[in-house]
């Protein structure tokens, strides 16, 4: 859990910055849309894990449907741009 979190914190800045990169004006707005949108998934992701068994099997399935369905959006923006 703690290389998770610390992986989070090292690769969060890049995210950012890659998002404002596609800003080049209004990038306040679109920082403050970036921070509303990580408040909101992550809420949603806490309520959602709230109704979870208390089993570490089933904390590891949904961060591995977390890191597939993280993976198919990735694959497809690298198909939409070629």
């Amino acid at each position: 859990m703690i290389v998770a979190i610390g992986s989070l914190g090292v690769i969060t800045p890049n995210i950012q910055s890659c998002y404002m990169d596609y800003f080049k004006q209004n990038s306040g707005t679109a920082a403050t849309l970036f921070g509303a949108t990580q408040f909101t998934i992550a809420g949603v992701v806490s309520g959602i894990s709230t109704l979870l068994p208390e089993s570490l099997v089933y904390i590891v399935l949904v961060q591995a449907l977390c890191s597939v369905i993280y993976l198919r959006v990735i694959w497809r923006k690298q198909n939409i741009d070629k």
